[in-house]
């Protein structure tokens, strides 16, 4: 059995008035998102999946009869079932039976055209688009986030 810390930091990179602001923008209202988006967004904010995780989800992970969404992390290999809460759930099924386009991909989330691929997952993400997502004028306001000492803040 591996050794595990006592404690941990939970570190806060979104300030509550930038997670509010992304809130805005995944809700169901919200124009600015496709349904796709707003479903990616979802898992990621609410469920804190990684990128590779959500690109990797399967349309056979969803048990929708009792809320749970199985996956298999990319990072650590371990399967890990999760409880799919209201909000995440409604995200992903307006994306499946409104924009999702019919196909055989055995991937929720595909590309939006031809040919009907999964979508990669990681990094892409332009830093005008993030900016503009959380409410900064300038994309350079990201730098202070993206300059984080990662390797150090793990030990913290």
């Amino acid at each position: 059995m591996p050794a595990f810390r006592r404690w941990r930091k939970n570190i806060q990179y979104l300030t509550h008035d930038e997670i509010k602001k992304v809130k805005n923008v995944l809700s169901p209202n919200s124009p600015v998102l496709s349904l796709r988006d707003k479903a990616i967004g979802s898992l990621a904010l609410y469920m804190g999946l990684r990128g590779c995780d959500i690109a990797n989800i399967t349309m056979n992970a969803l048990d929708w009869n009792n809320d749970l969404l199985s996956i298999h992390q990319q990072k650590t290999g371990v399967p890990i079932t999760l409880p799919l809460s209201a909000i995440v759930g409604n995200a992903i099924h307006d994306y499946k039976e409104i924009e999702r386009p019919q196909t055989d991909c055995e991937y929720l989330f595909i590309a939006r055209i031809r040919p009907f691929g999964r979508i990669k997952g990681g990094p892409g993400v332009p830093r005008p688009v993030v900016s503009n997502l959380v409410g900064h004028v300038l994309p350079e306001s990201l730098d202070e986030y993206l300059r984080a000492d990662f390797p150090h803040l793990g030990r913290v």
